[in-house]
């Protein structure tokens, strides 16, 4: 089966006519367009000059040293309840909204430089130190057996 072709031809400009209404109306609408660009609400063009609410500077807190944080920070992490952990090079801290709180080795870290925070399922913090060890903070390890009389671990 053969397809159709479609030919095609340029229409000469003087074969096109427009008849006087006509040119009015597209006149008119032409002499319009302008008038049109110029008359944008003034909310669009404020929109686009009002700065980034990002970047207001009420929205942000820094903390530094004097506010609390130990050293160079390694890792964010934001836990279940909303605390914020850092992992940093002189051990794990917790900001709970309001106070800084520091783990360190007398704490139970195998080491004070943290490179990796982590919270496993059952809610213990995981972190992850320079020696190549991982410390667990939180949830008591409990070991005994369960009701089938295996031993478990939790």
């Amino acid at each position: 089966m053969k397809h159709p072709v479609l030919v095609r031809e340029a229409i000469p400009p003087s074969s096109l006519t427009i008849r006087n209404g006509a040119r009015a109306a597209v006149l008119c609408l032409l002499s319009s367009v302008p008038c049109l660009l110029l008359s944008t609400p003034a909310h669009a063009v404020e929109s686009v000059t009002k700065p980034d609410p990002v970047t207001e500077a009420w929205r942000w807190t820094e903390f530094d040293r004097s506010s609390g944080i130990a050293g160079g920070i390694r890792d964010v992490y934001e836990d279940r309840d909303g605390n914020i952990w850092l992992a940093t090079e002189k051990g794990a801290q917790r900001y709970d909204g309001r106070t800084w709180t520091t783990y360190t080795t007398e704490d139970g870290l195998a080491n004070d430089a943290v490179r990796g925070i982590v919270q496993t399922r059952d809610g213990a913090m995981g972190f992850a130190t320079g020696v190549g060890s991982v410390s667990r903070y939180g949830v008591s390890t409990r070991i005994g057996r369960d009701r089938t009389g295996r031993h478990r671990s939790r």
